[in-house]
């Protein structure tokens, strides 16, 4: 199994909280593999293809003022987040070693030490399992087992109440999801994920990222959940273990 690793992050160029770049880098740095890549997909809320060129060079400029790394600066109007930067990921290197790992994460989710990493490498591995990705989860299961409990049907408030009935909407039932932080793959288990369901993100590509719609509905859950009912397997790493998110909104 190669070692070669894609570490990206999603950004929202609207924040453009440079310091979770920052952030991101020093735990790119930290990784002891030395054939790996940094990525940022940069979602901008802005269609003009010149405008988001030229918000990549700034991007990569910066990096480039703090490290002399290999990176990649790829760029999306804002329609899909963190999915949809998994999908920009996987259609830029989709003719690499399929064997590459893909680690991406949010922005402002980062690992808290290289465990990570090793366990991810276990799972996809594992050919017991079959695992299509490794996420991340904030539910324990049992004190010693890195891996947490997925989420389903009504966990988090999802299905519950007549807010959901009028502000939510479901790609599939049972909704089956980790937690939306990190994703661990491989470009040959991002192709299988192609072949069977298309697109990753299958929100309205001409409308801008919402949270509910886009980032939970059809992102953090929907995306899972398709997989799921695609017949695919997949598990998540116990958050307090590996990870922090700095949302005030999630409790680590």
């Amino acid at each position: 199994m190669t070692n070669n690793i894609l570490y990206s992050i999603c950004y929202y160029y609207g924040k453009n909280k440079l310091s979770n770049i920052n952030r991101h880098l020093e735990c790119f740095k930290r990784l002891p593999e030395t054939n790996k890549t940094f990525i940022v997909t940069l979602m901008i809320n802005s269609k003009n293809n010149d405008e988001r060129i030229q918000i990549s060079k700034e991007i990569g400029n910066y990096i480039e003022s703090l490290y002399d790394i290999n990176y990649k600066v790829l760029h999306s109007y804002n329609s899909g987040g963190t999915i949809l930067g998994l999908y920009l990921i996987y259609q830029y290197y989709k003719d690499f070693d399929e064997n590459t790992y893909v680690c991406h994460f949010e922005e402002d989710f980062y690992p808290i030490n290289n465990k990570w990493l090793d366990h991810v490498k276990k799972y996809l591995n594992d050919k017991t399992k079959n695992y299509i990705y490794i996420g991340e989860t904030t539910k324990r299961n049992g004190i010693r087992n890195p891996l947490g409990r997925l989420n389903r049907d009504h966990d988090d408030g999802r299905g519950k109440g007549q807010a959901f009935k009028k502000y939510r909407m479901q790609l599939k039932t049972p909704e089956v999801w980790s937690n939306g932080g990190f994703y661990g793959t491989t470009i040959k288990n991002l192709n299988l994920i192609e072949n069977k369901i298309g697109i990753f993100h299958k929100g309205n590509q001409e409308t801008q990222w919402s949270l509910n719609r886009d980032g939970i509905d059809i992102g953090e859950v929907g995306f899972p959940t398709l997989l799921h009912h695609s017949g695919f397997k997949f598990a998540a790493l116990y958050r307090k273990k590996f990870f922090r998110h700095d949302d005030c909104r999630y409790k680590d």
